[in-house]
Order: structure tokens, then C-alpha cells, then sequence
């Protein structure tokens, strides 16, 4: 959320600056460089958290299909399960890290409440 309003701050700037000074490029180039950005961080909000979620599900959906095999006695390869294990696990870590950045808002919350497959 902080890099949303600091970049909307740097594009009003950059619109007074274009405004009081008629000679100077830099208010200009500062809000069509901010706005440009804003509008890419903004774009790629839902898209990230959209896929967030698309992959929690596919985390719960390997847990479970491990669970399974674990508990009717399927056998499975042992190195495939833990691949994929490795994976999804590897995903969460990463989901986890940014979500407790600054970038947090591009990370669905759905990713606090999952566990790491053992």
C-alpha cells in the first residue's frame, strides 16, 4: 500500500510541477514516469493476487492428494511425491516472504493460513 501512495504523491508532484513551472520538463517527466508506474503496480495487483489464490489451491490440492495416497496405501514414488512436495512447499516460502514486505498488498492473505506440507 505504501508504494501505491508514494507513487500517486510523486505523480501529483510532478502534475504541480508541470503546472507552476511552463519551462521545466522535470514535473512533466516526473508524473508521466510515476503515472506510468502506478498504472503497471495497479494492473498487476489483482492479476498477482488472482494467481496467489490459484496456487493455494493447487498447494491444498497436492496435500490432499498425498494425503490420500498416504492413508489408503497407494503406492507412489517415493522421489515424484517429494519433488512435488519440494515445489509446493518452496512456492509457500516464497508466497510467505512477501507477503511480510512491503509488497504484501500484491500477495493474497489466504497464503497466512497455509501450512507446509511434511
Amino acid at each position: 500500500m505504501l508504494i501505491l501512495i508514494v507513487l500517486s504523491v510523486l505523480f501529483i508532484i510532478g502534475l504541480v510541477l508541470n503546472r507552476s513551472w511552463k519551462t521545466s520538463e522535470v514535473g512533466f517527466i516526473l508524473s508521466l514516469l510515476s503515472g506510468l508506474v502506478l498504472f503497471i503496480a495497479l494492473l498487476a495487483l489483482p492479476i498477482s493476487r488472482m494467481d496467489t489464490v490459484s496456487e493455494s489451491r493447487q498447494f491444498e490440492a497436492v496435500r490432499a492428494t498425498i494425503t490420500d495416497a498416504c492413508e489408503n496405501g497407494v503406492p507412489l514414488e517415493s522421489a515424484a511425491i517429494q519433488m512435488k512436495v519440494v515445489e509446493r512447499n518452496e512456492w509457500l516460502a516464497g508466497a510467505k516472504y512477501w507477503r511480510e514486505t512491503i509488497f504484501r498488498i500484491w500477495v493474497h492473505p489466504i497464503v497466512d493460513s497455509l501450512e507446509p506440507i511434511r
